[in-house]
């Protein structure tokens, strides 16, 4: 039984997002300054919304109003309602 938690648990960790990480830094360093409540844990929601592909999008995204698609601008409605 615990060989199959670790098995799942190991699974879950490697089908993360590969791209966590910089996106988790770059939605830091913008919703900071923006003055949202939980920054951490709004971008943990938003990290954690978004597809391998969305968040490479994402990271070149250099003005989100012109340039985030519309999928990427609801998981961000969804992760930072006061701020949208």
């Amino acid at each position: 039984m615990k060989r199959r938690i670790a098995i799942v648990a190991g699974a879950i960790m490697f089908s993360t997002n590969a791209f966590a990480g910089d996106v988790m830094d770059k939605c830091m360093a913008a919703v900071e300054p923006l003055g949202s409540p939980d920054p951490e844990g709004q971008c943990t929601c938003f990290v954690d919304a978004m597809t391998d592909e969305q968040a490479e999008e994402y990271l070149a995204i250099s003005d989100w109003d012109s340039d985030a698609s519309d999928e990427l601008k609801n998981i961000g409605v969804q992760c930072f309602p006061e701020i949208n």
